[in-house]
């Protein structure tokens, strides 16, 4: 059975002239769908905040958002992964470089899917997985002193429920310590 798919996809799909626009509209569809989400969650995030006076994590959830949920400078290279590869279909005549071609064009469609999703998880109140994955990664330079800052400048209304904080609890602030203590750790043994 998975024998005669492979067989059709191969002699069918891959030779034919049709799969190149199969895949030049999934990929449309999935900027398509990718395209207001990131307009959404930048408005949400950073435009409402600012015009709220809701300051505490903004500077971090923007680097957040833009470094990790996003992955912006990975997001150029997923998208040109898709449409690239387009450029030479017409040029391949053989099955492995279509498989090729084919192959790539998944591979950033895969990623693309992976980024609708860190905005679904984002969206839904995974703030702090992002947030301190974030902070792990960013030890110095202008980042990590602006992300620092708008950590320890928010306030936080430590009688409401985690919740109602978008997932901010107690732990998270003995995590930041930790985390904290370290980049400044590591600062001193650099300078040393």
């Amino acid at each position: 059975m998975i024998e005669g798919a492979v067989s059709f996809f191969i002699s069918h799909w891959l030779l034919s002239d049709t799969l190149i626009g199969v895949m030049q509209n999934a990929g449309l569809a999935m900027l398509a769908i990718l395209i207001p989400l990131v307009i959404a969650i930048l408005q949400e995030e950073i435009i409402h905040k600012r015009n709220e006076n809701n300051e505490g994590f903004l500077k971090l959830d923007t680097r957040v958002i833009l470094d990790e949920v996003l992955r912006f400078k990975e997001l150029l290279i997923f998208a040109g992964m898709i449409f690239l590869p387009l450029l030479f279909w017409g040029f391949s005549e053989n099955i492995l470089s279509r498989f090729i071609i084919f192959f790539v064009w998944a591979l950033g469609m895969v990623e693309i899917l992976f980024t609708i999703l860190n905005i679904y998880k984002w969206v839904k109140g995974d703030l702090w997985k992002y947030r301190s994955k974030y902070l792990d990664q960013t030890n110095v330079g202008q980042d990590a002193i602006i992300s620092w800052r708008s950590v320890w400048s928010s306030k936080v209304d430590r009688t409401l429920q985690k919740s109602d904080q978008k997932g901010f609890s107690i732990g998270d602030e003995f995590d930041l310590l930790k985390k904290f203590t370290a980049t400044i750790s590591g600062l001193i043994k650099k300078d040393d």
